[in-house]
């Protein structure tokens, strides 16, 4: 793994947060509520690896466990990447989509910030769905 500078790391922390913070803003703007009320909460779990691991284990016992064992993962909207980046720390082949920038942006700034392997940049992707680039 490759380990950044701390300024390096520091300056993806900043630009991270910027765009989190925009981007929350928007979306709670969208759904009427007022930002403050629960902007804290909704900034820790993007910005965390345990709101990464939460969705993992989440989606695992909903499953039934499903996830024990590494599988193959496509996910389709993976947004800023919280199951994505926990699937793969945990040796699954995961590959996520989704449509919006934004959060893909997020995604991206992540492996920066968190610390994350250079080489889980690429497996959050801009797509469609109903146009996937992989074999049946």
């Amino acid at each position: 793994m490759q380990l950044l500078a701390p300024d390096h790391r520091a300056e993806a922390n900043a630009k991270l947060r910027a765009i989190v913070d925009r981007y929350i803003r928007r979306g709670f703007g969208d759904y009427g509520e007022k930002p403050a009320e629960r902007y804290a909460a909704a900034a820790a779990e993007i910005l965390s690896v345990q709101g990464q691991d939460d969705r993992f284990h989440l989606i695992d016992r909903l499953t039934g466990g499903l996830l024990q064992v590494p599988r193959r993962i496509l996910e389709m909207g993976c947004g800023s990447a919280h199951f994505l980046y926990s699937s793969l720390g945990r040796g699954h082949d995961t590959i996520g989509i989704d449509v919006d920038y934004e959060r893909l942006r997020i995604a991206e700034l992540k492996v920066d910030a968190l610390g994350l392997p250079e080489a889980w940049r690429e497996r959050a992707r801009l797509g469609d769905g109903q146009a996937l680039d992989f074999p049946s």
